[in-house]
């Protein structure tokens, strides 16, 4: 049987932390604090002592504090909810960080679409009768699909 490299191995068991912590979360956690929170990533060290918890909170500023807030004091009975599901040596202490990626993409789609929408809008000759156009805004054209924790 050929050994598995270490950095298969980390990213396997980032991905299964993953589906399990969003499956804890969901099934688990009955904090009100903590609301809709995605698990978008999770990034373990090569020892097994850290891991990074990257979610997004699709609210404002303010519910996000307090998910995450939430979220670090329910980070023991998550840690041992996967100690008890996953067969590792060492289960990394958790620390949630808000991922912004989504706000970020949000931005850069709203900058295309000031740059590629004419100053005068008039209705061009390509346009079709169902109001699809080669020339239509870029956030029009590209279809977000929400990162489930699952």
């Amino acid at each position: 049987m050929k050994p598995i490299s270490t950095s298969q191995r980390i990213s396997r068991i980032n991905e299964t932390m993953k589906t399990e912590i969003a499956d804890i979360l969901s099934k688990k956690v009955k904090d009100p604090r903590i609301g809709f929170a995605t698990i978008t990533e999770v990034t373990v060290t090569p020892d097994f002592r850290h891991a990074w918890v990257y979610v997004t909170i699709l609210e404002d500023q303010a519910t996000t504090k307090e998910t995450l807030k939430g979220l670090g004091k329910a980070s023991g009975f998550i840690r041992s909810e996967l100690g008890r599901r996953l067969r590792l040596r060492r289960i990394p202490d958790i620390t949630f960080q808000c991922d912004d990626h989504t706000s970020k993409t949000q931005q850069v789609l709203n900058i295309l679409d000031t740059l590629s929408s004419p100053q005068n809008p008039t209705p061009s000759p390509s346009m079709s009768t169902d109001g699809n156009s080669e020339n239509a805004p870029v956030s029009k054209r590209v279809k977000l699909i929400p990162v489930n924790g699952n």
